[in-house]
């Protein structure tokens, strides 16, 4: 439990109480909890391929507050949006209208599936994870709405039960058929600590990340994600062919997690070519993931960021999840003095890069990529440091008092 929080927490946190007791009447003792977003450092839609990815949690975070109800009305409220959601238990479904909602609310279905004993919930959040940014504000929200309820109700989960849960959550009851990267580093993620996971095996090991060799920046390029449910689901279904090819001549294949290189020189001539570029990048980056890991353990942040700058390249021509203003943003950033890698961030059409470069050029970088960006573009980026940080928490409100 974190003892103590910094200021502007402790602020969200008393408006958040304010904002609950507004709007929903008194109640039980509130209580206020953490999770964070998360960045992938390589491993581009890898994970629904049974791959390789090498992510970490990061300090930016969704702090909630939260309290039970004994009537079983469930009611939401997000800050940043300035919208309510109520509900009740018995009438809990995915609503395109609730949007955000709908989040906490497939954590709040898979817990009642598993018997939990929740009779009503008063949820409020507020963010500083960019929405849209392909940082995972939807599998922070999960993992909040996770922690608060399991501790209100003095219940418990072992970490990867819950990690299966809330991405059960996102895929069975949202409707987005994601992987398990983003769920699995958000709830596992420590401080200045990079995760590798074998999203088939489920095995993983942690590498420490010397922020004081490298700094991590978030670029905004301030163009929305609106294609990105689905394109996203396209590419799913377009590696499920893929793999279905490659089993034809190669019946060891169940995902394209089993194609290996000399498999794409053999047998890629024989298959439609948008198959054969999507099965290109998986298998590659796969590659690549090894590859940062390894670079990462020597701490060999050089090697690291030549290795991100091939995964945008195959995530941009292979497959195809960048857009123009990305592409652009790319070449302002890759140009910049310091400057070690740069990739797309999380799903892509829209939202973020990630960038590594050395830290004595953090304040100059993240200047510079905002106003040449804007001056080439017309559009507002921003720029943020990140540092790769903890999982879900409950945050005690006394410890500051």
């Amino acid at each position: 439990m974190k003892e103590i929080f910094p200021e502007d927490t402790r602020g969200r946190c008393d408006r958040l109480e304010q904002e609950l007791e507004k709007r929903f009447g008194p109640g039980e003792p509130v209580r206020f909890f953490r999770a964070p977003g998360r960045v992938d450092l390589m491993g581009s839609h890898t994970d629904y391929n049974l791959g390789l990815i090498l992510a970490g949690a990061v300090d930016r975070e969704i702090v909630a507050a939260a309290r039970l109800r004994p009537d079983g009305q469930l009611n939401f409220y997000s800050q940043n949006l300035d919208q309510e959601v109520r509900t009740r238990l018995p009438q809990l479904r995915p609503e395109p209208a609730h949007g955000w909602a709908n989040y906490p609310k497939g954590v709040i279905h898979e817990l009642n599936k598993l018997g939990f004993p929740l009779t009503g919930l008063d949820l409020a959040v507020h963010g500083t994870i960019p929405v849209g940014g392909n940082l995972s504000s939807s599998a922070a929200l999960e993992a909040v709405t996770a922690r608060a309820v399991l501790d209100l109700l003095k219940e418990s989960l072992a970490a990867w039960e819950t990690i299966h849960l809330c991405r059960r959550a996102e895929t069975d009851f949202v409707g987005l058929p994601c992987g398990i990267l983003d769920q699995f580093t958000v709830i596992m993620g420590r401080p200045d600590t990079a995760l590798f996971l074998d999203c088939r095996s489920l095995e993983y090991e942690r590498f420490p990340f010397p922020a004081d060799q490298a700094a991590l920046v978030v670029i905004n390029s301030g163009v929305g994600r609106e294609l990105v449910a689905s394109e996203y689901a396209g590419r799913v279904a377009e590696c499920q062919k893929a793999a279905e090819h490659f089993r034809r001549y190669r019946p060891r294949v169940q995902s394209l997690r089993d194609v290996t290189e000399a498999d794409l020189e053999a047998i890629g001539p024989l298959m439609p070519e948008t198959l054969f570029r999507r099965a290109r990048h998986v298998v590659t980056e796969n590659r690549r993931v090894r590859e940062a890991a390894a670079a990462l353990s020597r701490a060999d942040m050089a090697a690291l960021g030549r290795i991100m700058e091939a995964g945008f390249q195959s995530s941009r021509d292979d497959y195809q999840i960048s857009i123009p203003e990305l592409d652009r943003l790319h070449g302002i950033a890759s140009s910049l003095p310091g400057v070690l890698g740069t990739r797309i961030a999380g799903a892509g059409w829209g939202g973020c890069l990630i960038s590594l470069l050395q830290p004595e050029v953090l304040d100059n970088f993240m200047k510079k990529v905002v106003s040449l960006y804007r001056d080439k573009t017309g559009r507002q980026a921003s720029a943020m440091a990140v540092r790769l940080g903890g999982g879900p928490e409950e945050i005690r409100a006394e410890a500051s008092s």
